[in-house]
Parts: structure tokens; C-alpha cells; sequence
């Protein structure tokens, strides 16, 4: 019977609602009615995790938590945000520091309060601003009726997010009420701690309407200012972010790859495809400088410039080894060279160029052939010319002859076995002539 009429009650309390709110409203009651408090405490967690309000966001995952104690994912949850929060303050706060040791006062204190919000337990930052960053401009409020942090902080800094700090500056707990006649000292700020929500809001609202029409300058400029109050805003990192891809992808299209690569730089190191972009940028500058070194090649070899050619292929070839274009000019750069090298008689040199490029390109093996037939021939004679010079006594001359003679063929037959024995003859000479001047003496 009373579960009968706990449902005409509610069915009554349905009907009503529709009376006066429409349809739509009514499926909203109902549906916030039927959904169980854990449910709810949780969508209220993840919204303000969305908003970057972590604390508020703990404060529901802990009251969901104590209504769900057998959901162990959000404890799991309540832990890794715990941690992330703590990480971050400490960051932000570390940063205060050195900030603070710079001489950067100002920023130094947005570092801390960021820090605070992040986890109200980080000492370090309560006490650089307690004790280190005392400004001589702050006021003292006396508590009256119907005060609260939250109040106090929208009356004095248009921004209700500031109601941890004035309950962290004079060493209170935010979630306590305040006595009425307390004194409380209030610090005073730039008017760029204080923006309120909504005008970050509002930026936002801009910064993504400016995205939309491609003004990437404008974003940049926006999303500066955001970040100026907030650092790690989420949005405003995601739009600032993305008009610098975009930004850095036109660009590319117009081959201004330094350009787009400075875009891509800026973005954080999470993007996704941010180091993929850098990556294909700099492939493409590589390719530009390969193309344009190709040119010059090409207008060295149209002007029967064979080193040039050479020189700057080798240059393209040892960037890229299987660059096929590269490969051609080369040989056909060498194959002219080493020809005309061979018509003017520079035979060693010729050989030097034509062996580095393949012996069936054109009839490069013939003129190596023809160039080897050639060296030997001199060398064959050279060493003729050593024998003469032998038999006439002059050692000296033989022995460079026959030196002469290895260098343009190292595998003569005879000409290393004669010199040497030209070499230990004309010590034996020298050391009887040095005998005979010793006995005149």
C-alpha cells in the first residue's frame, strides 16, 4: 500500500511538471530523479575535471565513493587525479620558485596560485605568498553576516574561483564557514589575475571563431591571453595548438618548409602529428636541396663542365646513395672527363676517374683497357731508359728511373728487383770510397 502510493505521489508530482514546464523539462526532472546519487556525483566530477577544477572534482568523486564503496574504479580514479593534481602544483610551484629567485615577482605569484588551486596542501607555495610575496597593498576585510569565501572573492575579484585563496592566505580551511567580525587580509592583484570566467570564456568563444575563419594571428593572441591566467587550459592549448598545424600545412603546400617547421614547433609536445609534421618538413627540405643541387648539376653538364658535374653529384649521392638522376650525371659527367683526359695524355689521371664509374657504361672498360695498355707501355720503356743508365755506371739515375717505373706499375717483373740492386751497389761504392779517403788521411 505505501509503495502504491509513493507512485501516485510521484506520478502526481510528474503531471505537474508537465503542466508547468513542458515535455522537455520534465524528461530532465525525470531522468536526474531516476538516476542514482553515485551517477550523479560522478557526472558532477567530470564536468568540473572539464572545467579544470580538480578539487571540486575530488570533493564529488569522494562523495561517490562513500555512496558506491564496491565501484573500485573510482578510487582508481580518485588516486590518479590526486596524483596528476599534486604533480602539476608541485610543477607550477617549482616554477614560483624560480621565478621568484629571478626577480619575477609577479609571475612568480600566478605560478603559486595556479599551484594552489591545483592541491591546497602544496606548503611551499602557501608560504611564498604568505611570507615571501607579502604585498604592502593588501587590505583587511571584516567578516560581516552572510559572508563567505566564495562571496568575499566575487566582491573583490569579480572571480569566485578566488575563495581558496583568501582562505589559504590567512591560514583557514575553505570548506569551514567564516565567523562573523573575523579579520581576514586580502592580497591585492594586477588586473591580469583577475579576469573573470566569463571573459575567459568569452575569449575562448573568439579565439574559436577567429579559428574558423583561418585568422591563425588572432588565435595566437587570444589563447595568449587565456593562458596568461590559466596555463594549462586545455581549450586554449587545443585551439592554439591546432591553428599552428593548420598554419604550419599551408605552408607546406607552398614548399615554405622552414616556415611551416617554426608552426610545428610551436605546438605541445602531445599533439598528435606534431613530430610526424616536423619529420615530413624537414624530408621535404632534404628533397627541395636534392632538386636544386640536380639543377646545378645539369647546368654544369650542359656546359661541358665534367668536375662540376662530378663534384656536385658526389655531394647528392653521399645524401642520398640510390638517387638514380644523381647516379647518370655522375657517370656520364666522369665518362666525359676521363675520355678527354685520355686524349691529352693524362693517363693516370684519366684511369682515377674512369674506375669509379661502372666498366660497362658506354665502353668505359675499352678506354680503362686502353689507359692500362698505355701506363705499361711507359713504364716498360721507363725502365729500359734504367738499364741504359746502369750500364753506363750512373746508379742514381738508374735507381729513379726504376722508381718512376713502379709508380706507373707496381707489378713490373724486374724493375723493384734491379733497383734494389742498384740501392745495395751503390752503398758498397760509397762505403769503399769512404775507406780509401779514410787510409789517405
Amino acid at each position: 500500500m505505501n509503495s502504491m502510493k509513493k507512485f501516485v505521489v510521484v506520478a502526481l508530482a510528474l503531471m505537474g511538471m508537465i503542466i508547468l514546464n513542458g515535455c522537455a523539462a520534465t524528461l530532465k526532472s525525470f531522468q536526474n530523479l531516476m538516476a542514482s546519487p553515485t551517477d550523479l556525483y560522478r557526472q558532477k566530477a567530470l564536468a568540473y575535471e572539464k572545467a579544470d577544477e580538480p578539487q571540486k572534482a575530488l570533493f564529488c568523486w569522494d562523495v561517490a565513493a562513500h555512496l558506491d564503496q564496491k565501484d573500485t574504479e573510482i578510487q582508481k580514479t580518485i588516486a590518479n587525479l590526486k596524483r596528476a593534481a599534486t604533480k602539476a602544483a608541485q610543477a607550477h610551484s617549482q616554477r614560483g620558485v624560480e621565478l621568484y629567485r629571478s626577480g619575477d615577482l609577479n609571475n612568480a605569484m600566478r605560478e603559486f596560485l595556479i599551484a594552489l588551486r591545483l592541491d591546497p596542501e602544496i606548503d611551499q607555495a602557501r608560504d611564498y605568498l604568505k611570507n615571501r610575496l607579502q604585498n604592502p597593498d593588501q587590505t583587511i576585510y571584516r567578516v560581516q553576516p552572510g559572508d563567505s569565501f566564495v562571496k568575499i572573492a566575487n566582491d573583490t575579484y569579480k572571480d569566485p574561483s578566488k575563495a581558496y585563496l583568501i582562505a589559504f592566505f590567512n591560514g583557514m580551511d575553505p570548506k569551514k564557514p567564516l565567523l562573523i567580525g573575523t579579520d581576514l587580509s586580502l592580497p591585492a592583484f594586477e588586473d591580469a589575475y583577475l579576469i573573470p570566467r566569463s571573459d575567459i570564456r568569452n575569449l575562448l568563444e573568439k579565439a574559436q571563431e577567429a579559428y574558423e575563419h583561418k585568422r591563425y594571428d588572432r588565435v595566437y593572441a587570444l589563447t595568449d591571453a587565456v593562458r596568461k591566467e590559466i596555463p594549462d587550459h586545455p581549450k586554449a592549448r587545443e585551439l592554439a595548438d591546432t591553428a599552428h598545424f593548420d598554419s604550419g600545412a599551408a605552408l607546406m603546400e607552398r614548399r615554405q618548409y622552414l616556415a611551416a617547421i617554426e608552426q610545428f614547433k610551436q605546438i605541445s609536445d602531445q599533439y598528435k602529428g606534431r613530430d610526424r609534421a616536423i619529420n615530413r618538413a624537414r624530408s621535404r627540405i632534404h628533397k627541395q636541396a636534392i632538386e636544386e643541387k640536380l639543377k646545378a648539376a645539369t647546368e654544369h653538364l650542359n656546359k661541358q663542365e665534367w668536375p662540376g658535374v662530378i663534384n656536385v653529384t658526389e655531394e647528392i649521392l653521399a645524401q642520398d646513395p640510390d638517387n638514380d638522376q644523381a647516379k647518370m650525371l655522375f657517370s656520364n659527367a666522369s665518362y666525359k672527363l676521363g675520355k678527354l683526359l685520355l686524349d691529352h695524355g693524362e693517363t693516370i689521371k684519366a684511369i682515377d676517374v674512369l674506375r669509379r664509374i661502372e666498366p660497362t657504361y658506354e665502353d668505359t672498360g675499352q678506354l680503362l683497357s686502353l689507359a692500362r695498355a698505355r701506363i705499361r707501355a711507359q713504364a716498360d720503356t721507363l725502365y729500359r731508359d734504367g738499364v741504359k743508365q746502369f750500364i753506363n755506371e750512373d746508379l742514381e739515375k738508374a735507381i729513379k728511373t726504376w722508381k718512376r717505373t713502379l709508380e706507373l706499375n707496381p707489378d713490373h717483373p724486374k724493375a723493384r728487383q734491379d733497383m734494389e740492386n742498384a740501392q745495395r751497389l751503390l752503398e758498397k761504392l760509397r762505403s769503399l770510397d769512404g775507406d780509401t779517403a779514410k787510409t789517405e788521411q
